[in-house]
């Protein structure tokens, strides 16, 4: 999925989410459905960063001040 305001695109594949075109800085995190935080927030400092999480799970990425909905 792609943020069409920002160009940031999600893609998911196993048990990993690979965030592409945050710009340097841009804060990311993960949570689950519920709120609880799975990946805390760090900031992006490449084009591509790569998050390991489990398979099988929805989660909510958080990059900047949009939120995606992933399905592992």
């Amino acid at each position: 999925m792609t943020d069409s305001d920002s160009q940031v695109t999600i893609n998911t594949a196993g048990g990993q989410i690979n965030v592409c075109g945050a710009a340097a800085g841009t804060p990311i995190s993960v949570y689950d459905i519920r709120g609880m935080v799975r990946v805390p927030q760090f900031e992006a400092t490449d084009a591509t960063e790569t998050i390991e999480v489990a398979h099988g799970e929805v989660l909510l990425v958080r990059v900047g001040s949009r939120t995606f909905k992933v399905m592992l």
